[in-house]
């Protein structure tokens, strides 16, 4: 719920952006949405880096582990007593540390660190009121969180085999490929429009930095994009 709440404003905000400054001055038109998000994006993916962190160790210890650990928080109250087996679970399951996390799922881990932190101070400190229109089109990239999220929860119901998992997986790939995929190549189209260059050599004038994010951003959607339609081929073949 909190990522779809998240993903909503994001692209809100970047739709908003986006018409506002793609469609006046591509470098030097700003809309005041653009930075005032950016505050409350940060934080959500501080959060998020805890909330797939529980999760992880939701997966990796079951449900039990947490039964145990509320068990145990009772018995200190005096409100239940721990049982035995109880003890069992609790001895037998161990939480996965932070820093096991890490190493477990070390690109997404750094893609919220680099747009949270990073992405965050260009946009509000560093970028001097320049490029609005290429940070919409970074909003509109949380377009497909909703449905990646829907594919979880399916998941997890055990809903693999169902129609609504087979669409909900097509319309997946379709945002994801459209809002996270193309997207920064697109942008990069316009820029060299702007300047009336070539599309290499458009890119080839960015500053190093610019390139360097640029990379940083779309080589994980690449790696996510191959995994996902890898997964898509599967499930087709397979049915």
């Amino acid at each position: 719920l909190v990522s779809a709440v998240q993903a909503a404003l994001s692209c809100l905000t970047g739709a908003v952006v986006c018409l506002w400054s793609c469609t006046r001055d591509f470098m030097r038109s700003s809309h005041y949405m653009s930075e005032a998000y950016a505050w409350f994006g940060a934080a959500y993916f501080f959060y998020d880096i805890w909330s797939m962190y529980m999760v992880h160790v939701q997966m990796h210890t079951g449900v039990d582990y947490f039964k145990s650990k509320l068990q145990r928080k009772l018995s200190k109250n005096g409100d239940a007593q721990l049982s035995s087996g109880d003890s069992a679970v609790a001895k037998r399951q161990t939480r996965p540390s932070f820093l096991a996390y890490c190493r477990h799922e070390p690109v997404i881990l750094m893609h919220h660190l680099f747009i949270g932190g990073f992405g965050f101070l260009v946009i509000v400190y560093l970028r001097g009121d320049l490029g609005d229109c290429t940070f919409g089109f970074v909003y509109l990239m949380e377009l497909s969180t909703p449905f990646v999220s829907l594919r979880g929860i399916l998941s997890r119901l055990r809903l693999k085999a169902s129609r609504a998992y087979l669409v909900n997986g097509l319309l997946m790939l379709a945002t994801f490929f459209l809002c996270r995929v193309i997207s920064l190549p697109y942008v990069c189209l316009m820029y060299s429009r702007v300047l009336g260059l070539s599309y290499f050599e458009a890119i080839k004038s960015l500053p190093t930095g610019c390139k360097v994010s640029i990379c940083i951003l779309l080589l994980p959607q690449l790696y996510w994009f191959y995994l996902m339609s890898a997964g898509a081929l599967k499930m087709l073949v397979g049915a």
